[in-house]
């Protein structure tokens, strides 16, 4: 009784507790609640490789998804990034374009290339559709397909360098100019490993950049000016056989060269294994030809098998009842009531977190957090997320989606959840998810008036109890008796 009061005070609690609509549009932050959940205070990372064995000045190794970083060395100095600046030049070019726009190359951008620069000899006046950029910018590396996309996209190239940087500032860089759009040298041209871990992190949401990424051949048809060209094939040696073989990484899913005599050999990873996706991001490190056994790839392979097979994906869905967590529907822990599949509220299906080995979700403390405003993703209604730290470090987040009734055919708007805890919204009308945060609260204070009706006539039965046994103990048995 005493447990499920609590958990009925809970729900009470939470739906008293959401904004009304007027405070939705006022209110400046978010709603938040904090699971009461402990973290371990043992908390602790694995360490890695020694920064002595891995060659290359700089490395990082950062988890996709969360963006946690499973592995450091002086990540945040700066170096010249040569051709791994193209991640960035094919992201905004895929959120700029779309694949069937055409190119039309200029003097200015095939005939002025520094001599060694990569390139797929692309003629004056020769017309590629942005889908054919990209696979020769990020497979072929072609420095003058890059200014022909800058220049398309945005006039020239400083302008087009503005809009790099004004990105890389959004996706949340900290040390990072661009003043080109394929990594040619220039002095102010630079970033970190960190910052270009952070680039690819948002480059790899977007599926038409994991498929060119993770391409190993493509083809380029006749056109206006070119034969049909030879096949355009991969550079990253961990992907696709290039130049040597003993570097291919099963788990490889793409990747960029880089390499300018400034910059060194500069290598960005993308990785893949039961469920978790990481990127790999080392600088001013060797070529092979330098050295077979120590460059960018053994340094690579090095530090992604270390995270593999130090840290593991943990399914939320898999431990609900263990970690008292947030799961779909919503709040379902607190009642059966709101066990239904068609609940309106819901968290995403594929929620993971990963955490070092022997650590587990129990381990981590977790946050609900609901938006003042809809954001739409993917045809679904987000209007929260359910954030999970490790150590204080974010370790994994899922979305909390709004769907309204699908008999009533509507759209959700911010009416329909005005009470943004309640799973019972139908998305109908204001009136009936008023209607079912009053009756549940209703319902919360019966059963506490009923609680304390009979507790209280159990304390008053007892108190009569006791005066009657006080009362004959204090009086003869007989009262006709008398001595």
């Amino acid at each position: 009784m005493k447990k499920f009061l609590i958990k009925s005070l809970t729900i009470a609690l939470l739906l008293s507790s959401i904004p009304s609509k007027k405070m939705q549009t006022e209110c400046i932050s978010p709603v938040s609640l904090t699971d009461i959940t402990q973290p371990d205070e043992n908390v602790s990372f694995p360490k890695g490789p020694k920064a002595k064995s891995i060659t290359s000045a700089s490395a990082i190794v950062m988890d996709a998804d969360t963006g946690l970083i499973l592995y450091d060395k002086k990540s945040n100095v700066k170096h010249y990034p040569a051709s791994i600046t193209k991640i960035m030049t094919t992201l905004l070019c895929i959120e700029n374009c779309t694949m069937n726009e055409t190119v039309t190359f200029k003097e200015s951008e095939v005939l002025n290339l520094e001599s060694g620069a990569s390139n797929i000899d692309t003629k004056v006046g020769e017309t590629l559709t942005i889908e054919q950029c990209l696979y020769a910018i990020m497979l072929a590396s072609a420095n003058e397909v890059c200014l022909g996309v800058a220049d398309y996209i945005s006039g020239d190239i400083p302008t087009f360098a503005e809009l790099m940087n004004n990105r890389a500032k959004e996706i949340g860089c900290k040390n990072t100019h661009f003043s080109n759009p394929n990594g040619l040298h220039s002095d102010d041209h630079y970033t970190t490993a960190y910052d270009m871990a952070m680039i690819s992190k948002e480059a790899l949401k977007n599926s038409t950049f994991r498929k060119v990424a993770g391409t190993k051949v493509a083809y380029i048809p006749k056109t206006n000016k070119h034969d049909a060209r030879p096949p355009i094939v991969n550079h990253h040696n961990m992907l696709n056989a290039y130049t040597y073989n003993q570097y291919l990484y099963d788990s490889c899913t793409g990747g960029k060269t880089g390499y300018t005599s400034m910059a060194q050999s500069t290598l960005v990873t993308f990785a893949e294994r039961d469920g978790m996706r990481l990127i790999c991001v080392v600088m001013k490190g060797q070529a092979p030809k330098q050295s077979l056994t120590a460059n960018i790839y053994t340094d690579t392979t090095s530090l992604l098998d270390f995270a593999f097979e130090n840290y593991q994906i943990q399914d939320l869905t898999s431990n609900i009842e263990d970690t008292n967590s947030v799961d779909s529907p919503l709040f379902t822990r607190f009642t059966s009531f709101f066990d239904m599949d068609t609940a309106p509220l819901q968290t995403s299906n594929n929620g993971q977190i990963i955490l070092p080995n022997g650590a587990d979700v129990s381990n981590t403390v977790h946050q609900v957090e609901f938006y003042n405003n809809i954001k739409e993703e993917n045809g679904k209604n987000v209007i929260g997320s359910v954030s999970y730290t490790y150590g204080n470090q974010l370790v994994g987040h899922t979305d909390i989606y709004f769907t309204p009734n699908t008999d009533t055919k509507q759209l959700a708007s911010i009416d329909d959840i005005e009470f943004t805890s309640s799973t019972k919204i139908t998305g109908s009308s204001k009136f009936s998810s008023n209607l079912l945060k009053y009756t549940i609260i209703i319902i919360c204070i019966l059963i506490v008036c009923l609680f304390l009706f009979f507790y209280l006539r159990l304390l008053k039965r007892r108190r009569m109890l006791s005066n009657r046994r006080s009362h004959y103990i204090g009086e003869p048995r007989n009262k006709n008796i008398h001595f």
